[in-house]
């Protein structure tokens, strides 16, 4: 009786690996990071060629270059600040794609989608909240440089700041952001979300 007890108690702390890990068909860390990096890689591009297309890139290049002679430090911020709009307005243009298909174009590339924390396709309802979440500076930036409120700015800084910050969160085991989580999302490989077609899916 008493061997019978201490085997049970001792099965207690071993852990039970009959069960699947739920969470091993998340994408991890690095290649989240990878998609990440592309995306911010043709963002930049993006912007840059806006910026040309739009004249911003002469009146920074004059700023800049008067700042030397007459120390007006607030004529380049004025201009920089004018740049606000047209980076913000082209980074939830470029991530609007997540909306719709699950994936950023650095995700296509990498074979990688959003779907809910139960492995099935997200609905636009989550994706929606992500979304959000994940472009919460951008929202707050440009809200701010709208209605000249630096405080708004400040704000959305921070924010955005803690969204980065959670963006560690995925080295774990749940392989989760903070956006993530808050939107009961995960990102998988493409092929191993569950198609709504085939509940049995493996």
């Amino acid at each position: 009786m008493a061997n019978e007890m201490n085997t049970r108690n001792f099965a207690d702390f071993v852990p039970d690996y009959s069960e699947p890990d739920p969470y091993e068909y998340r994408v991890g860390f690095l290649r989240r990071l990878a998609a990440y990096i592309i995306d911010y890689v043709l963002i930049s591009l993006l912007i840059t060629i806006a910026i040309f297309a739009t004249g911003q890139a002469d009146e920074l290049m004059d700023a800049s270059m008067n700042i030397w002679k007459t120390f007006n430090k607030q004529e380049l911020m004025d201009v920089a600040l004018g740049v606000v709009p047209i980076a913000g307005v082209i980074t939830l243009l470029y991530f609007s794609s997540e909306l719709f298909l699950g994936a950023s174009l650095g995700k296509l590339l990498l074979s990688i989608r959003i779907g809910s924390d139960d492995r099935y396709p997200a609905p636009f309802t989550k994706l929606f909240a992500r979304y959000i979440l994940k472009n919460i500076g951008v929202v707050f930036a440009l809200i701010g440089s709208a209605v000249s409120i630096l405080v708004i700015d400040l704000a959305g800084d921070f924010l955005q700041f803690v969204i980065y910050i959670g963006f560690l969160f995925t080295i774990g085991r749940r392989s989760q952001g903070f956006h993530d989580m808050l939107s009961a999302t995960a990102v998988y490989y493409t092929n191993e979300l569950i198609d709504n077609n085939n509940i049995n899916q493996e």
